[in-house]
């Protein structure tokens, strides 16, 4: 699993792992929306394109994951998979897989407040990219 939950004092977190930047990237978000709704629920029927922009890479990070929860929240749509199509440590463009939320057949998890800057760390090691990111539910 490219992800893992980091337990957390009143909140919760991500780390994600990935052999490229923009696949750490993919994993934070699958574990992100995973923990929004449970992905064996979630089909695949709908593709939507993702461009997020920040002043650098750690934010990029916050602000993308809160583009996914705001169009969960929002929009009621649940993602399931995630293909970053391009990113710079500034900008991210990618093509999220999902559908629109059917709360008779969707099974919802955690309610995330906020993806917040506490303990953020997106680092490249020997053995590729990691991200950690603590999210307020």
């Amino acid at each position: 699993m490219p992800y893992k939950y980091l337990e957390h004092t009143a909140d919760t977190g991500i780390i994600a792992n990935g052999r490229s930047l923009a696949e750490v990237f993919e994993s934070a978000a699958e574990g992100l929306a995973a923990l929004l709704c449970e992905p064996d629920t979630v089909k695949e029927t709908t593709s939507r394109e993702i461009t997020v922009s920040a002043p650098e890479l750690e934010a990029l990070m916050v602000d993308w994951l809160a583009e996914i929860n705001y169009q969960f929240e929002v929009d009621r749509f649940a993602y399931r998979r995630f293909k970053v199509n391009r990113i710079t440590e500034t900008e991210l463009r990618a093509t999220g897989q999902g559908e629109p939320i059917d709360p008779k057949r969707h099974r919802f998890g955690e309610q995330v407040k906020a993806v917040t800057y506490h303990q953020l760390e997106v680092k490249r090691g020997a053995d590729g990219w990691s991200a950690r990111v603590i999210l307020d539910i």
